[in-house]
C-alpha cells in the first residue's frame, strides 16, 4: 500500500489479495494479458538495481556471475528456473571456498636471530578442505623449508575440525616427522586441540603445540640449538602457559 507507515499496510494489502483470489478469481480470465504483463512489470521493476553493476565489478567479479547467470535465465527461460541457477551457484560457491581454504607462507626469525617458517591456515579444517590444507601443507614445507628450520603453522583461523580432519594432519606429521621436520602447531582453539590429542593418542607422533608468543619463540629456539647440537628432535612442550625469554 502506498504511504504506509506501519506493519498494518502489510496486512492489509495481504487480506485484499487474499479476497482477490477467493472472489474475483473467475473473472482475472477476461483482463488482456497485455494489462497483466504491465502490472506484473510495473510492480517488480523497482526491484531491478542496475546500480549494483559497478559496485559489483569493482570489489569482486567472480558475483558478477551467479548475478549474470541468474538474470539471462529469468529473462530467457523462466522465474523458477532463474531462482534454482542462482541457488546452485551459491552453493558451488560455498563449497569451493570451503574445500580451498588459503594457506599463508611467511618466513621469520625469533628475537635470538634463528630463522623459522610460518605457514598460517585461513579457516576450519574439515571433510572437504582437508586434503587440500594437507597438500598445500607439504607442498610448502617441501618448497620454503628445510631440515634445519622449525616450520610453525598458526591455527587462530580455525574454529571447527573433525575427526577426518585429525586423522589428516596425524598422517601429515608423521610423514613431515620422518623427513626430520620440525612442526610447531600455534594458537590451538581448545576444542581443537582436544580433537587433535584424541587423533593423536597412542599413534606415538610427537604432538607439539603452544599458545603464546614467547612459548612459540622458545620451542623455536630450543629446536635450532638442539639440531645444532646433534639433537634431531623438538623439545617436548605442551603447554598453554606464558613463557619468558631472557
Amino acid at each position: 500500500m502506498s504511504g504506509a507507515e506501519s506493519p498494518a499496510g502489510g496486512a492489509i494489502t495481504g487480506l485484499m489479495v487474499i479476497l482477490a483470489l477467493q472472489f474475483l478469481t473467475p473473472y482475472f480470465a477476461y483482463i488482456p494479458k497485455p494489462s497483466l504483463a504491465a502490472i506484473i512489470s510495473g510492480s517488480v521493476i523497482f526491484m531491478v538495481d542496475l546500480n549494483i553493476i559497478m559496485p559489483l565489478y569493482r570489489s569482486k567479479k567472480m558475483d558478477l556471475i551467479p548475478w549474470s547467470l541468474t538474470f539471462l535465465v529469468t529473462i530467457f527461460v523462466g522465474l523458477e528456473f532463474g531462482i534454482m541457477t542462482g541457488l546452485v551457484i551459491s552453493v558451488l560457491y560455498l563449497l569451493y571456498y570451503a574445500a580451498r581454504p588459503r594457506v599463508k607462507i611467511m618466513q621469520g626469525e625469533t628475537a635470538n636471530g634463528h630463522e623459522f617458517t610460518m605457514i598460517v591456515l585461513d579457516r576450519s579444517m574439515t571433510f572437504p578442505s582437508v586434503d587440500h590444507i594437507t597438500y598445500e601443507i607439504t607442498k610448502n614445507v617441501d618448497r620454503w623449508g628445510n631440515h634445519k628450520v622449525p616450520i610453525v603453522i598458526d591455527c587462530h583461523h580455525i574454529q571447527y575440525a573433525d575427526y577426518t580432519a585429525g586423522s589428516a594432519i596425524r598422517d601429515m606429521l608423521k610423514n613431515l616427522k620422518e623427513q626430520k621436520y620440525d612442526l610447531v602447531f600455534w594458537k590451538l582453539k581448545p576444542s581443537i586441540l582436544m580433537i587433535l590429542k584424541g587423533v593423536m593418542f597412542s599413534s606415538g607422533i610427537a604432538f607439539v603445540h603452544c599458545q603464546s608468543e614467547a612459548d612459540v619463540e622458545a620451542i623455536i629456539d630450543e629446536a635450532v640449538t638442539g639440531r645444532e647440537n646433534g639433537i634431531s628432535t623438538l623439545p617436548n612442550w605442551s603447554t598453554s602457559s606464558n613463557r619468558n625469554i631472557s
